[in-house]
């Protein structure tokens, strides 16, 4: 069912229009410069407690981000998969060097940021949801992830924040996003 799902999304390439395509390829392969301006804007955004907050939701993202690409790193070392152009003909749109494919690193970057989001700032955290599920549509669509790949990075990406949150109180302590009134009160 996962090729079955890849071939019905990656044939999409013949009759989509060329300038949806590229849009698509373009978010699939650069919207990680994206998420490294949201980093840097929320981390200057706001003033006060808003922005001690902006910058703890900065970090969390940033962890869970740099959590999810350990916790993929280890499972692609585990788990070998290739990916469907190198073992299907596909329409590749997106060059891509012949490796593992489980889980998408792409999709668990963009899952990151918003589930993280999501849970921090929910109204933001549902546009980068939005963002990466196109994200993860587009790798499939280009021809370097299976769609199964991308619900490895959805589920990876998952994990890591609930444990970046789960480990908050040792990310709050740090003096950047640490809130200095609750020091100066317990």
């Amino acid at each position: 069912m996962n090729y079955e799902v890849f071939q019905w999304i990656n044939n999409l390439t013949t009759v989509f229009p060329s300038w949806l395509s590229n849009f698509l390829v373009f978010l699939a392969e650069n919207v990680q410069y994206l998420y490294i301006a949201l980093l840097v804007v929320l981390w200057f955004l706001g003033s006060g407690a808003a922005r001690k907050e902006n910058r703890r939701t900065a970090l969390y993202t940033f962890l869970t981000s740099m959590l999810g690409f350990l916790i993929s790193y280890i499972i692609a070392k585990v788990y070998t998969h290739p990916r469907p152009f190198m073992v299907h003909d596909v329409h590749q749109l997106i060059p891509h060097a012949p490796e593992n494919s489980f889980p998408s690193d792409h999709a668990t970057l963009a899952f990151a940021f918003a589930w993280m989001m999501l849970f921090r700032k929910r109204v933001w955290g549902a546009w980068l949801m939005l963002l990466a599920v196109v994200v993860g549509f587009g790798r499939v669509f280009g021809g370097v992830h299976y769609p199964m790949d991308i619900v490895g990075g959805f589920v990876v990406a998952l994990f890591a924040a609930w444990a970046v949150l789960r480990t908050s109180r040792i990310w709050n302590a740090l003096p950047f996003v640490r809130d200095e009134d609750a020091t100066l009160r317990g």
